[in-house]
């Protein structure tokens, strides 16, 4: 079976993010590829193994295992695929997260006025500078993702509700006085539009631009980095918000993946009150 060809048929009796969907698919895709449609427990323990020989992260690994595993079952499930048995785990070290500090932001974000020219999406037109400059600084203020970035629409309040794509939960979201004045500059100049962000159709050209915003900044890291460094200074003004920030129902998800510690809470004594 060709898991490739599920995936439409599994994202269509379920209400997933675009990107949760493009993640199945790329997984599907990569093991038709090396499996030729076989599917069974030896063919995907060789493409895990194979997958380890390469270049890609552990984390890359694991991630397409787990997608793998989810269509696998729900084929099963449906009974168009042999019952998923004993299949290879991959151990993911623990990494140290990287963040920017506030004063990186700052800088990318003063990179981020000094661009040139125009975008123009469809029928709108926005210049580069406002463009990347408000977009940095929205997600240093909320946290929130690209995927929830993209869909804010015009009016933009100081605080507002939004429901992440990739979760499906709300948070609500605030935006200091000059990130909406960043915002409003972006419409200098140009017809009136809906999206604050318009923004191209392939993830990787918002990717390749971005990239090149942070080389020309003289830091490295992609655009989460900035959602992870927005979690951990919040968290380090004041403890046990980080989570809220983030938006997350599960502290344990905050811990694992978002805060650097260091950072966090770097420098600070952790007692409990003197026994007396």
């Amino acid at each position: 079976m060709r898991l490739s060809k599920f995936v439409d048929v599994y994202a269509l009796s379920r209400d997933l993010a675009p990107a949760t969907v493009e993640n199945y698919r790329v997984a599907a895709q990569m093991y038709d590829r090396f499996s030729g449609g076989v599917l069974d427990d030896e063919t995907v323990n060789r493409w895990i193994a194979y997958l380890a020989d390469g270049q890609r992260s552990k984390h890359t690994i694991a991630s397409r295992r787990r997608a793998l595993l989810v269509l696998w079952r729900a084929a099963w499930e449906d009974g168009l695929a042999p019952q998923p048995g004993r299949i290879r785990r991959v151990k993911v070290p623990s990494t140290a997260k990287d963040v920017w500090t506030p004063e990186q932001i700052a800088r990318l974000a003063n990179q981020a006025s000094k661009l040139c020219g125009w975008y123009q999406f469809g029928g709108s037109i926005v210049r580069r500078a406002p463009w990347w400059r408000s977009l940095v600084l929205s997600a240093w203020d909320t946290g929130l993702r690209w995927s929830d970035l993209q869909r804010i629409e015009f009016p933009v309040r100081g605080s507002f509700a939004i429901v992440q794509a990739k979760t499906g939960n709300e948070k609500t979201v605030h935006l200091r006085d000059s990130t909406l004045s960043a915002i409003r500059a972006t419409t200098d100049d140009v017809p009136a539009r809906s999206l604050v962000w318009p923004h191209w159709e392939k993830r990787d050209r918002f990717y390749r631009w971005f990239r090149s915003l942070v080389v020309s900044a003289e830091l490295d890291g992609t655009f989460s980095k900035i959602r992870r460094s927005s979690i951990t200074y919040v968290e380090r003004e004041t403890p046990g918000l980080g989570q809220i920030h983030a938006g997350h129902t599960s502290r344990a998800t905050t811990e694992k993946w978002y805060l650097n510690r260091d950072v966090a809470y770097g420098g600070r004594r952790i007692l409990p009150p003197e026994a007396k």
